[in-house]
């Protein structure tokens, strides 16, 4: 009964991850979108920080998104973000 336990809550941790990463995904893909078609081909440093961000900073982004004037706002806004997933790492210049 333990092992069947363990693995039924293993099962609902595993889907619970699954669903949670293709709700990233799926974000990070309509934000990737909506800067390509504001600002046009974007530089795939910015595309690859979009993409390691979690839902919620992928919600600010947005937000930034919807009042920025100039991708470079927005490129400041991901790597502010995405230098505190960072592990603590400097982060790198800003990307335009």
């Amino acid at each position: 009964q333990g092992i069947e336990q363990g693995l039924e809550q293993g099962l609902e941790q595993g889907l619970e991850q699954g669903l949670e990463q293709g709700l990233e995904q799926g974000q990070a893909e309509m934000l990737l979108r909506v800067l390509d078609r504001r600002f046009g081909p974007l530089p795939a440093e910015l595309v690859t920080r979009i993409h390691a961000l979690r839902s919620q900073q992928l919600t600010r982004v947005l937000d930034v998104v919807l009042d920025a004037a100039t991708l470079h706002e927005v490129s400041t806004a991901v790597q502010a973000l995405s230098t505190g997933a960072n592990n603590g790492n400097p982060p790198s210049a800003p990307m335009e």
